[in-house]
């Protein structure tokens, strides 16, 4: 468009009119007055006044037309030559100014975020001086202005920071390393210092190197460190104790084990000087007077079952000074556990016939088993219960296969065990507070259980007074 010095439009192309609608002879100053009360084309008027009287050569502005919702570049130029004028263009800058806009945003935007962050944020160029700091990082370090040398911002970490920054060069991969400052500090402050690089049309112009303050991080861990240090002491010094313990354990179980061996052995040698003079007595029984003799017969008997009881105390501490040992030789073999049972059984019935009841269910099969371990203690389980049964009660004897376990299970009905009682079911020398009356060591179940324990079975036991025991042996 082009207007005179009053403003009239002597030249007007076909964008101007169909945007503006202003034709040639309109006069673009009044047009101006008339229809624009905005601050932006006040000025924009004014500054065309002040041209077109030759008070100015030239104007420029950016203005958003708000009816268009648009942006307009408007330029002005005084034009020297016959018929002197204005020639005024307007550029349609809307993508340009978006884009412009939206920059300044996330500029503006960006500040916010770095200004307020809790990290140190810097930005390096390619000789590692510092061109833009945030507020955070200017306070904790003592400096509040750009172009510096990172050597003079952080000299004690610039060593790390050189190797780290070659590598982000080579790979252009962002990483990392940990930081101490200590200078000027009370106490010493961890950083986690990262550094990414800024890259532009393929090549790294500089760097942004983030520092995370991980000093409290850092302090727990070492404390950690600390205690994880002092506990492996304690359990080092704790290992050590133990392993004195135990081997004074061993040693005392081997001292127990040749005293009950030297105990037994000294015991028996009494017992058969006893037995061999009762026999040599009973030789001269004819000898002796009628009223002699029936008190002799008595006394011996009475001499051979406590010799009789004394050896099987003996025998049986010394199997128990074996197992606490360890030197009870356990000898595996596959074996039929029915046939087993029922040669027990049998034992049992030629003193006591059909007293035991012995049922079979499953598919049977052979076990791996110590036959002598097993018999043994098969035959002590079966002995308490029938002898702690009324003699016109029947013992019921299970045994049980599944797919993957054995269960040998003996019920009595018996007087029972008293609740009390049970979880001692199985120390040595212990006997139920019921059965006073009836003899016993207290030793046969807690080897009879030993016994099972060393082929790898367990034994359960369940009771109720009055009713009954049951002893399971569970192979698994």
């Amino acid at each position: 468009m082009f207007i005179d010095k009053s403003g009239v439009i002597k030249f007007v192309n076909k964008m101007w009119e169909s945007r503006q609608a202003l034709v040639v002879g309109d006069n673009l100053i009044q047009h101006y007055l008339k229809n624009n009360s905005n601050s932006e084309f006040i000025e924009l008027k004014n500054n065309l006044v002040a041209i077109a009287q030759g008070h100015g050569n030239s104007f420029e502005t950016d203005i958003l037309d708000k009816d268009l919702n648009r942006w307009f570049h408007y330029a002005m130029t005084k034009m020297n030559f016959s018929d002197e004028g204005v020639l005024i263009t307007i550029d349609d800058i809307t993508a340009r100014k978006s884009i412009e806009l939206a920059y300044e945003q996330s500029e503006k935007d960006f500040r916010v975020l770095a200004e307020n962050a809790p990290e140190i944020i810097l930005k390096l160029n390619n000789d590692l001086f510092v061109e833009y700091i945030n507020v955070g990082s200017s306070k904790l370090f003592n400096k509040n202005k750009f172009s510096y040398h990172y050597k003079d911002f952080d000299s004690e970490n610039y060593d790390n920071l050189l190797a780290i920054i070659q590598k982000v060069r080579s790979t252009k991969i962002p990483n990392s390393f940990t930081s101490v400052r200590k200078r000027d500090l009370i106490r010493p402050m961890y950083f986690q210092t990262n550094i990414g690089p800024i890259i532009d049309d393929n090549q790294i112009t500089g760097f942004i190197c983030i520092l995370q303050d991980i000093t409290v991080l850092k302090n727990a861990q070492e404390s950690l460190e600390e205690k994880v240090e002092e506990r492996t002491r304690d359990l080092e010094r704790a290992k050590e104790e133990l392993s004195m313990a135990l081997k004074k354990e061993k040693e005392i179980g081997e001292l127990k084990s040749r005293f009950v061996a030297t105990a037994s052995h000294q015991f028996r040698t009494p017992l058969t000087t006893i037995q061999a003079t009762l026999g040599l007595l009973s030789m001269h029984k004819e000898k002796m007077g009628d009223e002699f003799v029936t008190i002799f017969d008595k006394s011996h008997q009475r001499i051979i079952k406590e010799i009789s009881n004394m050896t099987e105390l003996m025998n049986e501490v010394l199997i128990l000074g074996k197992i606490n040992s360890g030197s009870l030789q356990v000898n595996i073999e596959l074996i039929s556990v029915a046939e087993l049972t029922e040669a027990v059984i049998e034992g049992f019935n030629v003193l006591e016939p059909n007293r035991i009841e012995f049922n079979v269910y499953g598919t049977e099969h052979e076990m791996k088993i110590d036959k002598k371990l097993f018999e043994h203690a098969l035959s002590n389980f079966v002995s308490n219960a029938v002898k702690y049964s009324p003699k016109d009660k029947i013992v019921s004897i299970e045994l049980t296969f599944s797919d993957n376990t054995v269960v040998l299970a003996i019920k009595d009905s018996g007087i029972g065990i008293p609740a009390k009682d049970l979880k001692y079911f199985f120390d040595p020398f212990f006997r139920a507070s019921n059965v006073m009356d009836i003899k016993g060591t207290g030793l046969g179940t807690s080897i009879a259980k030993d016994y099972i324990e060393m082929q790898g079975g367990k034994v359960e036991v369940s009771s109720e007074l009055g009713k009954g025991t049951e002893i399971k042996l569970i192979f698994e």
